[in-house]
């Protein structure tokens, strides 16, 4: 009986080892009416590779040291796609072929081996999500002109190079890809991309950034952790949405030219940072870029009452600003919902907007709060006169005095005289509440 265990046993990891094995592949997918494909390979431990082209299986010379070549001629077209399965055990890199080939797609990724995979000038339209998930020995990826959409990446600290890009029409737009799991990436170099984050904070070795000119201009928005990229030695960030918070510092023994940002479109304020008819702009106050000194940067304002009237500077006794926060008043438009955006200029980062020294921000629109809990006002008249320099409070009690943005600016027994600046608030008594203007 113990026998019988034993060859059991063995006879089941003999087939979990064999499972093991064959599921070390790659596989391809070629064009409907493929006369041939071509490709080639550098193997790692062996000298054979196998195919298995759908009509026959072949092997082929390799090594590790130079690149040996599949090339193969399909005995008849076929009106439909066809799939090759290439043995991935001792598969250490796969350079694809050139367009004439018709690699339209590889649809599954299983090796050990595997360390370099180019794909380049092969479109994948047609099967334009690529999974490396399954092949944690990846060093470089390369994929330029491949149209691919979304790609899985392994969970390695191997993996240094990654490079993606759409093919010469444009056709695809990379949408996904998973960076922060490839923490030890030297070089990422991806064109024409529509995503609009990427988290980099655990890239402390990084020296290439590219990650420019994306599909329609709908590119990057926010690089988390870009000013710990200190490693940088080539960046190339055009054409996306960043503002000086989100681009790396440029260090002084990088030559200039290796350093390309500008064209950026338009600066998208996150909704968190905007507060009823206050911007927090502090995390753009400074910046230092190419310059080792922090330069402070420099707003201009501008607003209209409606989508279809001509934008006008905001005269600056309506804006108020309080470390970094502008608070602006919008009586003078006679209006509750105002347009406003905002230009920013740093020397820190010249030439940043198209063909301009500042980068403009998408139109935003303000309205009036909801203040510290109160969801409606009153408008039952309560008793208070508004001074030359503030308000005097006719109600007896407890009262409170509240900014646009929610803020108490006073709290006192009544009645009482308090000296406000001018703006826009809420008063509290024991009678009610009500809106008044400075």
């Amino acid at each position: 009986m113990k026998q019988k265990l034993y060859s059991l046993l063995v006879l089941l990891g003999l087939s979990a080892t064999m499972h093991a094995q064959t599921e070390q592949k790659l596989v391809m997918k070629i064009a409907p009416n493929a006369t041939a494909v071509k490709f080639s390979f550098k193997l790692d431990g062996a000298t054979e590779l196998k195919v298995d082209f759908g009509d026959e299986s072949k092997t082929f010379t390799g090594n590790s040291t130079d690149f040996s070549e599949v090339a193969y001629t399909f005995a008849t077209p076929l009106a439909e796609e066809r799939t090759i399965t290439v043995d991935a055990t001792n598969l250490f890199t796969l350079r694809g072929p050139a367009a004439a080939s018709k690699i339209v797609g590889v649809t599954e990724v299983v090796s050990d081996k595997l360390a370099n995979l180019e794909l380049a000038y092969s479109d994948l339209t047609t099967h334009s999500t690529l999974d490396l998930s399954k092949c944690p020995n990846l060093v470089n990826a390369s994929l330029s002109s491949t149209n691919l959409t979304d790609i899985v990446l392994p969970k390695s600290e191997k993996l240094s190079s990654v490079i993606v890009s759409p093919g010469l029409t444009a056709t695809g737009s990379l949408k996904s890809i998973n960076l922060e799991d490839a923490p030890n990436l030297t070089t990422i170099g991806i064109t024409g991309a529509s995503i609009q984050y990427i988290d980099l904070s655990k890239h402390k070795l990084l020296e290439t950034l590219i990650f420019n000119f994306p599909v329609k201009y709908k590119g990057l928005r926010q690089i988390k952790g870009a000013k710990d990229l200190h490693n940088i030695k080539r960046l190339d960030l055009r054409r996306n949405e960043l503002g000086f918070d989100q681009i790396p510092n440029f260090e002084s023994d990088v030559p200039l030219e290796q350093f390309q940002y500008g064209y950026q479109t338009a600066y998208y304020l996150a909704k968190d940072k905007i507060n009823g008819y206050t911007l927090d702009l502090s995390h753009l106050q400074t910046a230092t870029g190419l310059t080792p000194e922090v330069k402070k940067t420099t707003f201009t304002f501008k607003w209209k009452a409606k989508k279809e009237d001509k934008y006008a500077v905001i005269p600056a006794e309506n804006i108020k600003e309080d470390n970094g926060k502008y608070t602006i008043d919008p009586t003078p438009l006679g209006v509750e919902t105002v347009y406003v955006y905002f230009q920013m200029e740093n020397i820190g980062y010249p030439g940043i907007g198209i063909n301009k020294n500042y980068l403009a921000s998408y139109m935003l629109t303000l309205a009036k709060p909801e203040v510290d809990g109160i969801t409606a006002v009153s408008e039952e008249p309560i008793s208070f006169k508004i001074t030359a320099t503030g308000i005097d409070i006719k109600a007896s009690g407890k009262s409170s005095i509240f900014n646009i943005n929610g803020q108490k600016v006073w709290d006192g027994i009544a009645p009482a005289r308090v000296s406000l600046p001018k703006g826009m608030y809420i008063l509290r008594t024991t009678n009610g509440i009500t809106k008044f203007v400075m």
